[in-house]
């Protein structure tokens, strides 16, 4: 066997290694969004921190590691809405809400009770763990 088998089709002999929800996410915003009518784009959700930088005066000592921050008056900023999709946007006036997830990976409670209200709305949402996946979403669309 040669290094180029598998580039000409013969099965590699090792076990291929798991994607990551990442890159299964960014080869589906590739291919759908290649889709004739398509506009999607990464929906983020989750929280951050705000708050006044902190300053030390010069020669004060704090461990820190690299890349820390200290901020005073310190507050949570939640974004995005939770249960929403991974990617969402519109196929053909359409508009389209699409989970990705790696192998293993499933909805939760919150992803389930979104879906059921986009869903409702007739819009097209479902859960993808592959790009042939997510491409079968879309064709709902026609």
């Amino acid at each position: 066997m040669s290094e180029f088998d598998d580039l000409i089709g013969v099965p590699s002999p090792l076990p291929r290694r798991k994607q990551s929800e990442k890159a299964i996410q960014n080869e589906i915003l590739v291919a759908v969004s290649q889709q004739p009518g398509a506009l999607v784009w990464r929906n983020n959700t989750g929280q951050a921190w705000q708050g006044q930088r902190l300053r030390l005066p010069v020669g004060q000592k704090f461990e820190m590691l690299p890349g820390m921050v200290v901020l005073a008056e310190a507050r949570p900023v939640d974004f995005g809405c939770p249960g929403s999709p991974d990617i969402i946007g519109s196929v053909k006036g359409r508009a389209v809400g699409i989970e990705v997830k790696a192998d293993g990976g499933y909805q939760s409670r919150l992803q389930k009770r979104f879906e059921a209200a986009w869903s409702g709305t007739g819009a097209l949402y479902g859960c993808a763990k592959s790009v042939a996946e997510a491409l079968g979403i879309i064709d709902r669309s026609r």
